[in-house]
């Protein structure tokens, strides 16, 4: 009976789209797909250049990384070199100012070892000239009282008891010091070969931060160049999903001019009182269901079951329609109807395999369930552009409707 309203749909649509200025050419709709399989196929191959690119730069960031981590572990230890320089050279100046210190202690201890040997000789001298003709007998006699005797002789010995002590001090503190100045002035020899090694240490260390910065800086130049070829990249895609908009204004364009022609061949259909019934089961081989299910998932993936199931069922309402071709690849495929089939979505779906709710989806809508009569859905913005149409339902990120017009 399906075929019987195909034939007289046809020919009443044919009568009435003589006459209709707006017909669409399948020639148009076979330029405009072609179009957008080719600058899609242009998108997908500069997207993938772009990874490529965007890996390079990500291989060169993290080679321009880990040399800015040497530069900083170079530039570290560099100034913890410079620290020590500087340490070590205080080191040097307080051993210095030491010695100098310690020699001018010394000039004194001799000074006052001299100063005290001369006063010792004339203290001896003094004696001599006036003591030395008296025997201990005549100093005994000469004085008043045995005590004045002991005093006297006690005094003399003391006086030289107190020499002799005093010029030992002088003499030990001379070798003090003189050990003090050795054990410096060794200090000051070892700080001076320590200071070198640093001098040395610190000339391999500027030498490696140098060529590590200017290894940092070749790098980055590198990162920089092979940016630039990303953002070349972001550049053309930029301009082809430009493009992409645009055929895809005047797909959508296409798409409703076709619609408006199906519109006529409807109102053909309802004129001789022809009514489809669209919700039969179909068929379907294996194939078919994946291929649907791809679609589904293409076009409704992130819809849920309800927007899939509206999807399905507009699919397979054309297969059951005598207006669209009557096998789920032919309506699938059939110029500029499903954006998902012109990109290559459905395809990539049917490599990998569809999920399974989309299966199960797909594999409800080919038993004969709907989910309402729609030969049609779009996006919101798509049909914003057209006021005429109106009654639609909408679902998730589509509308639905059955014909061009009030629904």
């Amino acid at each position: 009976m399906k075929k019987n309203y195909r034939w007289l749909a046809l020919v009443l649509s044919f009568c009435m789209l003589a006459f209709c200025p707006s017909t669409v050419k399948a020639s148009d709709l076979d330029s405009i797909q072609k179009q957008q399989n080719e600058t899609q196929n242009k998108i997908n191959d500069i997207e993938s250049q772009k990874s490529d690119a965007e890996d390079a730069v990500e291989d060169l960031q993290n080679q321009a990384d880990a040399l800015e981590d040497t530069l900083d572990s170079y530039t570290a230890q560099l100034s913890a070199v410079n620290a020590k320089i500087e340490s070590t050279k205080q080191a040097i100046d307080d051993a210095t100012a030491n010695v100098s210190k310690l020699q001018a202690e010394l000039e004194e201890a001799k000074q006052n070892e001299s100063t005290q040997y001369e006063a010792m000789k004339t203290r001896i001298a003094y004696m001599y000239e006036n003591y030395s003709h008296m025997s201990m007998l005549e100093t005994f006699l000469e004085s008043g009282s045995f005590a004045e005797f002991l005093n006297r002789v006690e005094y003399a010995s003391s006086v030289m008891e107190y020499d002799r002590n005093l010029l030992k001090s002088y003499q030990e503190l001379q070798e003090t010091i003189t050990s003090k100045t050795e054990e410096l002035q060794k200090t000051q020899s070892d700080l001076a070969d320590y200071q070198t090694s640093l001098s040395d240490s610190q000339s391999e260390m500027s030498e490696l931060v140098n060529n590590a910065s200017d290894a940092v800086s070749a790098k980055n130049g590198e990162v920089d160049d092979a940016q630039s070829v990303v953002d070349d990249y972001d550049s053309q895609l930029s301009a082809l999903h430009d493009k992409m908009k645009s055929l895809q204004s005047q797909a959508d364009a296409a798409q409703a001019a076709l619609a408006q022609q199906i519109a006529a061949q409807q109102a053909a259909q309802e004129e001789a009182g022809t009514t489809e019934n669209t919700s039969a089961a179909y068929a379907g081989s294996d194939y078919e269901v994946t291929l649907l299910a791809a679609t589904i998932q293409a076009e409704a993936w992130g819809e849920g079951y309800t927007g899939q199931k509206a999807v399905g069922s507009v699919i397979m309402n054309r297969v059951q329609s005598s207006l669209f071709p009557n096998t789920v690849c032919g309506v699938v495929t059939q110029n500029n109807q499903f954006a998902s089939w012109s990109s290559g979505m459905v395809q990539k779906y049917l490599e990998k395999g569809p999920d399974s709710q989309c299966l199960s989806v797909a594999q409800e809508c080919i038993n004969g369930a709907r989910s309402g009569d729609w030969l049609f859905f779009m996006t919101p913005s798509a049909v914003a552009k057209y006021p005429e149409v109106t009654g639609y339902t909408t679902i998730g990120n589509h509308v639905f409707f059955k014909k061009w017009g009030a629904n």
